[in-house]
């Protein structure tokens, strides 16, 4: 979910390999010898995959957590799947998330003339198609009542984008 919302934004970096661990081993946890600043060498507000992101067993990064990411001090056969407040919290109020819609708008500004264009590209790149005239009109009065960025956001966090059908 995390590198979809990334590409939409437009941001996500594809490099391949390394590590984005930045301190020593035995050191990252978020108590004892840890570093002050040690969250912020965990690097998580980086645009690479989220596959390459760490994983601490005792300070799990928040939205893998929100999201079922599977215990790591643990073997697991298969992972769990809820639908939970914090989950639509994190969407509604990440920062995150935020920046994403932001981004995406700035995107589809730069490519499309026209605010009719403009819906129809943002449609294109966050579910695939085309919107009806019913969605056009709608997503219409949503830009002049709240704007592109906010329009973008909630498109984000639908289900339409969140799950594969």
């Amino acid at each position: 979910m995390r590198d979809s919302l990334l590409a939409a934004g437009g941001n996500l970096d594809t490099t391949v390999g390394g590590t984005l661990m930045e301190v020593m081993n035995r050191t990252y946890a978020t108590g004892g010898n840890a570093p002050p600043d040690v969250v912020k060498k965990m690097h998580y507000d980086t645009p690479r995959r989220s596959v390459y992101l760490p994983v601490v067993r005792n300070s799990l990064y928040g939205p893998f957590a929100a999201f079922d990411f599977p215990e790591p001090g643990t073997v697991t056969g298969q992972r769990s799947q809820t639908t939970v407040a914090p989950q639509a919290l994190f969407l509604m109020n990440s920062p995150f998330m935020k920046h994403q819609g932001k981004l995406l708008s700035e995107r589809v500004a730069l490519s499309a003339p026209t605010p009719e264009k403009r819906i129809f590209a943002v449609f294109r790149q966050v579910y695939g198609r085309t919107p009806s005239s019913e969605e056009v009109a709608s997503a219409q009065a949503f830009v002049e009542s709240d704007g592109w960025a906010a329009l973008c956001h909630t498109m984000l966090m639908t289900n339409e984008f969140l799950y594969v059908r």
